[in-house]
């Protein structure tokens, strides 16, 4: 076998291993957020569906805009007119 032969083997079996382990890497993600809702619903003692666990995420996120907001009405001064919102917003921080 000749040498440029060899090489072209050799890059052509490490092409073949990078999309095999590609796919496995795929595959193993593939159900990621079924699984890690099926283990957040035994933590928490119930059942969470796709859109629950969806939820449970973004609500981090949630918490952060309105601490935002609220931050923001903190420094306004007193003529700043509030909307259903903001009131809404501030009744929710201090609760």
């Amino acid at each position: 076998m000749t040498l440029a032969n060899r090489i072209t083997l050799a890059a052509w079996r490490l092409r073949r291993v990078v999309r095999f382990e590609a796919e496995q890497i795929r595959l193993g993600q593939e159900d990621a957020l079924e699984e890690v809702g099926r283990r957040l619903g035994y933590k928490l003692n119930r059942d969470l569906d796709e859109a629950g666990l969806q939820e449970m995420l973004d609500e981090p996120k949630w918490r952060e805009e309105r601490c935002q907001r609220v931050s923001a009405l903190l420094t306004a001064s007193d003529e700043t007119p509030l909307s259903g919102e903001d009131a809404e917003d501030l009744l929710w921080f201090v609760r």
